[in-house]
């Protein structure tokens, strides 16, 4: 199974060996940049730019997906001082 994000939004489902497309589905409008398979495949998470995460159910065979949420996410960055010095 492969999936691919698009720079749209879009992403689509495939069948690795014969290349059957299974899906074409659209997430906002942003670019994804995070495509993963949760360990036991039952859910897939797809991660856009500007900080949207998708989470999908999967099932038949990965020839289906149904969204079950979505949420933000935001990265604090910090910068940690040494006082020693």
């Amino acid at each position: 199974m492969i999936v691919i994000g698009m720079v749209s939004g879009k992403w689509m489902v495939l069948d690795a060996n014969t290349r059957e497309i299974y899906g074409l589905f659209q997430d906002g409008g942003e670019p994804l940049q995070m495509v993963r398979f949760s360990p036991d495949g039952k859910f897939l998470v797809l991660g856009s730019r500007d900080g949207v995460l998708y989470i999908y159910q999967v099932d038949d065979k990965y020839k289906k997906y149904t969204r079950m949420g979505r949420c933000m996410v935001s990265l604090l960055l910090s910068q940690f001082h040494d006082n020693n010095h």
